[in-house]
C-alpha cells in the first residue's frame, strides 16, 4: 500500500485487486453520460438491467487493469474476481 501516489481523492492502489462493480447502468457509449461525477442510472431500467464493471482483477491480463476498461454484467452474476470499493464521504 502507498507505493505509488494517491489519486485526487487520496486513495491508493485502486486497480488490480478485484473488478469493481459500479453503480452505473450499462451503456454502449458515453453519449448523454453525466459530466458531474454522478452515477449514470436509468430511471426506467428494471432491477435486472446490466451494470458496469471497471478495472481488472488479480486474474486479469495487465492490459485490462485500468479504470478505462469496462464491460457489462448482470446483477445476479457472481465470480471470485468481482468486488466493490467502499468509500466514505466527509461532511
Amino acid at each position: 500500500v502507498q507505493r505509488k501516489r494517491a489519486n485526487p481523492w487520496g486513495l491508493y492502489d485502486m486497480l488490480g485487486n478485484v473488478l469493481e462493480w459500479c453503480q452505473d447502468h450499462w451503456h454502449d457509449h458515453y453519449e448523454g453520460a453525466p459530466d458531474d461525477g454522478l452515477a449514470w442510472e436509468d430511471s426506467a431500467a428494471d432491477t435486472s438491467a446490466g451494470r458496469v464493471l471497471r478495472g481488472g482483477s488479480w486474474s486479469s491480463y495487465a492490459r485490462y487493469v485500468r479504470a478505462a476498461y469496462r464491460y457489462a454484467i448482470l446483477p445476479g452474476s457472481r465470480n471470485v474476481s468481482l468486488g466493490f470499493r467502499c468509500a466514505r464521504v466527509r461532511s
